[in-house]
């Protein structure tokens, strides 16, 4: 492989990593991404963080 294919290699590890891990935290720590969340949705607001950390995990895996 060259450097550059590698390298890219390395950047697609991190960036799905970091993808999964905010997915993950989405899931553990719900509370947190609620106020940022309440902006956006009015209604079953804890549903759509769960959803979206759903969607952060399965994308960054």
């Amino acid at each position: 492989m060259t450097s550059i294919s590698k390298r890219s290699e390395r950047w697609s590890l991190i960036g799905g990593s970091a993808l999964a891990a905010s997915g993950i935290a989405h899931l553990l720590c719900p509370r947190a991404f609620e106020p940022v969340n309440r902006m956006a949705f009015k209604d079953r607001i804890r549903a759509h963080v769960l959803i979206n950390g759903s969607i952060e995990t399965g994308l960054g895996l």
